[in-house]
């Protein structure tokens, strides 16, 4: 009994070796890639095309690095590759999932932020509303926008469905 018991310690040290090698030579690999997170995305999302969240996150890591880079001087005419990075990631997450309200949201944010194009925003703050009705950053969104426009009844109303959905909201 203890000969085979030896035998069967081998065999199984031999198999969890043959599964380590291949794990381990796959980290050592990433690590070469994983300078920072954003580097490790970019690498990994060529391969996760179908993946509306991993696109979603995608672009709200290029979205965070190119707000840091503009908040420092950097002029959005020299990030234009980013910009459409992140409209194309937020674009391909809902192309994979239609229902991803936090995408259109996104999305919409992009428009307002970057091109203060308020009437593009709130077509895709109001994809965010036809998906989830009572989703308060698109409301507000919304209302921001249109108060941007002028738009005052409007720019009211989203900010009353703001205080609804959050009446401690300020």
């Amino acid at each position: 009994e203890k000969k085979d018991s030896g035998t069967y310690d081998k065999i199984l040290a031999v198999v969890v070796i043959m599964l380590l090698i291949p794990m381990v030579v796959t980290t050592v690999k990433r690590n070469f890639l994983w300078k920072d997170t954003l580097t490790l995305m970019e690498h990994d999302i060529v391969d996760l095309q179908q993946s509306a969240k991993a696109n979603y996150i995608y672009a709200g890591n290029l979205k965070v690095k190119l707000f840091s880079e503009l908040r420092e001087g950097v002029p959005i005419n020299n990030k234009q590759v980013e910009v459409n990075r992140i409209i194309e990631s937020y674009q391909q997450a809902v192309k994979v999932y239609p229902d991803y309200y936090q995408a259109w949201n996104q999305l919409g944010s992009v428009y307002l932020t970057l091109f203060m194009d308020f009437k593009n925003a709130n077509k895709y703050f109001m994809k965010a509303l036809e998906i989830r009705n009572d989703f308060l950053p698109a409301h507000y969104n919304l209302a921001f926008s249109y108060q941007k426009l002028q738009d005052t009844s409007q720019a009211i109303f989203h900010y009353k469905e703001v205080l609804n959905i959050n009446p401690g909201h300020t």
